[in-house]
């Protein structure tokens, strides 16, 4: 698709509104399930939660909360970038919680953090590498570090 038909889309007033909303919802349901995931899956499925489902529960709200934050309309970065930093910092700081709590430390547990870790610092490297060298706040400003891989 056509690049410049595809953001004349996004931009109508009618794309933002449902955006918001449908992000709005997925952000309270992210937030549940970061918050108390058994409420969730009660609600959702009639079933209690036990075992991993809680771990695996809290890590898919740290991703409804970042997909939230990604299509929410506002704020100078590009969508994309701000989902990513934002889920990959919080999943690098609960994944390292349940890895010092020791009850739910799998052999990939360790490799995942680390990952997730890096992937943060590379996005907020070139977040505040771009926010040094420009004074501007448009959302170019941040599209053009992200494209060009300013390091």
């Amino acid at each position: 698709m056509n690049e410049t038909i595809q953001n004349s889309r996004v931009g109508k007033p009618e794309t933002i509104k449902l955006l918001t909303v449908s992000a709005s919802i997925e952000l309270v349901l992210g937030l549940v399930l970061l918050v108390d995931p058994s409420i969730a899956v009660r609600l959702l499925f009639s079933a209690e939660i036990g075992g991993a489902g809680v771990p695996v529960s809290r890590l898919c709200g740290i991703g409804l909360t970042a997909l939230a934050i990604a299509c929410w309309r506002g704020g100078a970065t590009s969508s994309a970038f701000r989902g990513l930093l934002f889920y990959n910092a919080l999943a690098a700081i609960y994944l390292g919680f349940l890895c010092f709590g020791g009850a739910w430390v799998g052999i990939l547990l360790w490799p995942a953090v680390a990952i997730h870790l890096l992937l943060t610092i590379f996005f907020a490297r070139i977040w505040f590498r771009s926010s040094a060298g420009k004074t501007d706040s448009g959302p170019d400003r941040w599209q053009d570090a992200v494209s060009s891989g300013r390091r």
